[in-house]
């Protein structure tokens, strides 16, 4: 696709205004709407891997405190057990509660809820 010889656009970070010739037609550069693209991806990006760090970390914090307290009662790993079993559910409770919330929201108004009665949560 060539690029047209006037415009705005943001190449190697930086915006500027493009000026005509053949360098100008040879540089890659991305326009407004494709880096806005780029930056939902990558918003996508780190929201997955705070997810994946939640779910990892949650139990084992959780397990850990229990661990802690095991040993200082005295008792066997009921408690470690117990608290990083308390520490998934938690997480998969949150995880599944606010799925639920985005995807009520991207789907308000759309032609296959119109029907539906809205739930608030």
């Amino acid at each position: 696709m060539p690029l047209p010889h006037r415009g705005f656009y943001i190449a190697n970070g930086f915006t500027s205004r493009l000026a005509s010739g053949p360098v100008a037609q040879r540089r890659r550069c991305l326009r407004l709407s494709d880096v806005h693209a780029r930056q939902q991806l990558n918003r996508g990006y780190n929201d997955g891997l705070a997810r994946g760090m939640e779910i990892v970390l949650t139990p084992l914090l959780f397990g850990g405190l229990g661990w802690l307290l095991d040993g200082w009662l005295g008792t066997d790993p009921f408690l470690a057990i117990g608290f990083g079993a308390f520490g998934f559910a938690g997480i998969f409770a949150k995880l599944k509660l606010g799925y639920d919330r985005t995807m009520s929201e991207v789907e308000a108004g759309k032609p296959w809820t119109r029907g539906t009665p809205e739930v608030d949560a």
